[in-house]
């Protein structure tokens, strides 16, 4: 059982994006196909920029690797606006090291046809319990979205982010915080001290220069597709990434949940 995070809880919204990685992950091409409306159309980590049948196999043989002989997939939540559909997905990762399995978090992002089928989706997720190294992962869309109201949380987060700014930051959360790295457990800051902690090392050589692409917003939570070109004031090779924001019940931000597999190395 995924307990992990405390607002991963199943939602009631539903849609056919909910299908994608378990079809994939089960070997179900033929499923997998008929979700597009105008062909296969994937960008994953892993492969690229997938377009094709053959494509599409390769990335299937490899997750049904990595995911071993008993796949085990969570749908935690998934969220519905009137242009694109996100879903968030853990995949329960055999860890012969440790014997346990590993907590490999997804959010699969489509953009929806008239049809009420996808045109594109996007996968976002960390390659670092395969090696304990990043993968870059070149920036898939560099279009800057306009903003959020001033007003909402998201602008609030958005300005501590860029300015490295725990102060501007803690401004954005409830009290009952959290912060869960792509990487998952251990990986997951709870409460005040442990995120203003992770917030420390992160700003501790400066601030970023990130910005924001594509946001799929429904109210309660965010997805914000990103791509980062410098650290601390040093460029780095751009990459791409996503983060989940979850405002709670007073409208300020209860969790954070990243999708990314950021290497923060200079060039």
């Amino acid at each position: 059982m995924v307990a992990t995070t405390p607002a991963f809880v199943p939602r009631m919204a539903s849609d056919s994006i909910d299908a994608f990685l378990p079809a994939i992950v089960a070997g179900d091409l033929s499923g997998a196909e008929a979700l597009f409306s105008d062909g296969i159309d994937v960008y994953d980590h892993w492969f690229g920029h997938v377009t094709d049948a053959a494509e599409l196999k390769k990335m299937s043989a490899h997750f049904r690797e990595i995911a071993g002989a008993a796949p085990r997939l969570q749908t935690i939540a998934t969220r519905i606006t009137k242009s694109r559909v996100f879903t968030e997905q853990i995949l329960l990762v055999p860890s012969a090291a440790t014997r346990k399995n590993l907590e490999l978090g997804f959010i699969v992002i489509g953009d929806k046809a008239a049809n009420g089928k996808l045109r594109q989706i996007r996968l976002y997720y960390t390659r670092w319990p395969f090696g304990e190294k990043h993968s870059v992962r070149p920036p898939i869309n560099e279009k800057l979205w306009d903003g959020p109201h001033p007003d909402d949380v998201l602008a609030v987060y958005w300005h501590g982010l860029t300015s490295g700014s725990w102060e501007a930051i803690s401004k954005a959360f409830e009290a009952d915080m959290y912060f869960r790295e792509p990487s998952g457990p251990p990986y997951v800051h709870w409460g005040y001290e442990q995120v203003k902690a992770y917030y420390g090392g992160l700003f501790s050589s400066g601030a970023m220069d990130i910005r924001d692409n594509v946001v799929t917003d429904d109210g309660v939570c965010a997805a914000v597709e990103f791509t980062v070109y410098s650290f601390g004031g040093n460029p780095i090779t751009p990459q791409s990434g996503c983060a989940v924001y979850e405002r709670g019940r007073s409208g300020l931000l209860m969790g954070v949940r990243i999708y990314d597999d950021i290497e923060f190395a200079t060039d």
